[in-house]
């Protein structure tokens, strides 16, 4: 139901991103670092799902203040900026690009 219905995979989405964002806050130190990473991998995907789908990208801009979406959050950020690979680094977190994480 969820595939066939984009304002349900919007909703679904955000609530996705911010599970994985508390997660990717969560996470620290070395030994933490392949949970890290398959935080990372996930957010990836869900960047490429919102960014391979138009009509998912503007059901989020129309609904965003609905959705709980901040204008100033990644997600819209990944949402709004035109470059995949842009989008994809607005998506792994800043503690992943300052420790230089390559995509």
């Amino acid at each position: 139901r969820v595939q066939a219905d984009p304002n349900l995979k919007a909703e679904r989405g955000v609530k996705m991103w911010n599970g994985l964002e508390a997660q990717h806050r969560e996470l620290s130190g070395w030994e933490q670092r392949p949970a890290l990473e398959q935080v990372e991998k996930r957010i990836h995907g869900l960047v490429e799902e919102i960014k391979g789908n138009s009509q998912l990208e503007t059901i989020l801009r129309q609904r965003q203040q609905e959705l709980g979406i901040n204008d100033d959050s990644r997600l819209m950020k990944a949402v709004r900026t035109r470059s995949l690979e842009r989008a994809l680094s607005l998506g792994i977190g800043e503690r992943a690009l300052e420790r230089g994480l390559s995509l």
